[in-house]
């Protein structure tokens, strides 16, 4: 009808626009948010399978153990006692003297 918050209205503005759509007449308003909550719902139930598939894949991903930077040898962690790292280079470096340039 004439003067209702239909006319002159785009799609865009009634999808994209929270205002437009609080102000609809009532049989409409319930009917969007009706569809907005169903879209959301659909859209997680189809999410649910995938997640699950993506989850069963990633029990038969094959484990990389990770590469030591340094050494082309692997450290061995199959034993008790815990692993140090080598702080040599870190102690030479703080132990090299700052020379006084204000003499």
């Amino acid at each position: 009808g004439s003067g209702s918050v239909l006319d002159g209205a785009s799609i865009d503005e009634l999808t994209n626009n929270v205002q437009t759509i609080q102000r609809l007449p009532e049989p409409a308003h319930s009917v969007v948010l009706g569809a907005f909550a169903d879209s959301l719902r659909e859209a997680f139930m189809w999410s649910i399978p995938v997640v699950l598939v993506a989850l069963a894949v990633s029990f038969f991903i094959k484990e990389v153990p990770l590469k030591a930077r340094d050494s082309a040898e692997s450290p061995d962690l199959s034993g008790d006692s815990a692993v140090s790292p080598d702080l040599s280079a870190a102690e030479d470096a703080i132990a090299v003297p700052v020379s006084d340039k204000s003499a």
